[in-house]
């Protein structure tokens, strides 16, 4: 499975709390959230792709804040202890396909994409199983619902 950061199936987006008026609005950010690199490194390169692709990777290097992982850095932005930040298409989403707050979709130019793998360490009937499901019509939309590509 590929993760891509495009309009409509981007598992990371650059979210704005009510409290910015605009994302043009960097020199303003008095936070900026990102996940732990060591935690979630995709996050981290993603985030910094798109930063040195607008050319404020340097300059933002004091207003970093890093979460413990994309959850927290969820939790900052929602509860206002960080003005702006990058986290999962998937924390957006309500259970209704509706995203939450203000956000804007990461162009794919940007950045270059995750590509996240499963695979069977055991050949037990769970394991296939679980395999077999993965890619079942079922379980592919799932993964496209939650913001994720597939090839």
């Amino acid at each position: 499975m590929t993760s891509y950061y495009g309009v409509n199936i981007c598992p990371f987006v650059f979210t704005v709390t009510a409290r910015m008026t605009a994302v043009t609005k960097w020199f303003l950010i008095l936070y900026f959230i990102m996940a732990w690199p060591f935690a979630h490194a995709d996050t981290l390169r993603v985030a910094r792709d798109v930063l040195e692709a607008r050319g404020l990777w340097v300059s933002l290097q004091a207003k970093i804040v890093r979460g413990e992982n994309i959850a927290q850095a969820f939790q900052f932005i929602q509860t206002g202890n960080a003005e702006l930040g990058f986290v999962a298409w998937s924390q957006l989403l309500r259970h209704d396909g509706t995203a939450e707050g203000s956000w804007w979709s990461i162009p794919q130019s940007l950045y270059r994409p995750i590509e996240q793998q499963a695979l069977q360490i055991k050949d037990t009937p769970a394991a296939r199983a679980f395999m077999n499901f993965l890619q079942s019509p079922e379980a592919r939309a799932d993964i496209k619902a939650h913001g994720y590509g597939l090839p």
